[in-house]
């Protein structure tokens, strides 16, 4: 393929690429995922809540999707376009595009 540019200037390319994409829905049921191992949310060696609202009804945020393989070895990272609130009032439904 050939394309003009100003004046009698040529640019020429030839490329072709396949990329295989796979699409995986990743439900994240309403008891499941409610807590955070970040370390600011307790106070210390006690492991107690810094916030008494998450004790009955966490609200966490989900960020990443971390995808393993069957040996359990991370192979891929999804990261949400923005954070995605989850508590035991909610489920998620997370569909990841994995293009390689």
């Amino acid at each position: 393929m050939s394309l003009a540019l100003s004046g009698s200037n040529y640019f020429a390319a030839r490329s072709e690429e396949k990329i295989t994409s796979t699409h995986y829905f990743i439900r994240i049921k309403n008891m499941d995922n409610n807590f955070t191992n970040n370390p600011t949310f307790t106070t210390g060696s006690n492991g107690v809540f810094k916030h008494s609202s998450m004790i009955n009804n966490p609200s966490v945020y989900i960020t990443t999707i971390g995808m393993y393989n069957t040996a359990n070895e991370l192979v891929a990272v999804a990261k949400l376009s923005k954070p995605l609130l989850k508590s035991f009032n909610r489920e998620a439904l997370i569909k990841v595009k994995l293009d390689y």
